[in-house]
């Protein structure tokens, strides 16, 4: 998503995170104009990212109200 821009906040942007702490990162501009389309550019991301095999667990919350990716 060559637009697209990732920003990290939580505990790891300020430090905190322990070796355990998820990683939270908010994605902007991602070329979607609906809800639908946005949950499958994040499932999308999600299967590219467990397949890199350095990641411990990804799981989807596309239902929720914010959809997400859990790291």
């Amino acid at each position: 998503f060559p637009t697209s821009q990732a920003i990290l906040f939580g505990s790891n942007a300020v430090g905190l995170s322990l070796p355990t702490s998820d990683i939270d990162i908010m994605l902007f501009n991602l070329p979607c104009v609906c809800r639908e389309e946005a949950m499958e550019i994040l499932a999308h991301l999600a299967v590219q990212i467990n397949t890199m095999g350095w990641i411990v667990s990804c799981s989807t919350y596309l239902n929720a109200k914010v959809p997400l990716v859990k790291l």
